[in-house]
């Protein structure tokens, strides 16, 4: 988190709720950052993973990932 904050892509600030705490969030530099790296790095599994699969095959990576996600707890983004 540190080298982060030092070159610009998060600042902290104390939490509100609780002063000893910290909230960290993500500055416009680092926001214009993560939206760069997602675009190469989609293009990436593009390449790399989804081109080589058949339309039914990405569909059952889906549907695993959905089922191992969900046995983890962790919501799917709608």
């Amino acid at each position: 988190m540190a080298q982060l904050e030092t070159v610009g892509l998060v600042a902290r600030s104390a939490a509100e709720a609780d002063g000893r705490g910290v909230e960290v969030s993500i500055t416009a530099q680092g926001l214009t950052t993560f939206k760069s790296a997602q675009v190469s790095h989609l293009a990436g599994l593009d390449q790399r993973l989804f081109s080589r699969l058949t339309a039914a095959e990405v569909r059952q990576l889906g549907t695993i990932t959905a089922k191992i996600l969900d046995g983890c707890g962790i919501p799917l983004p709608r």
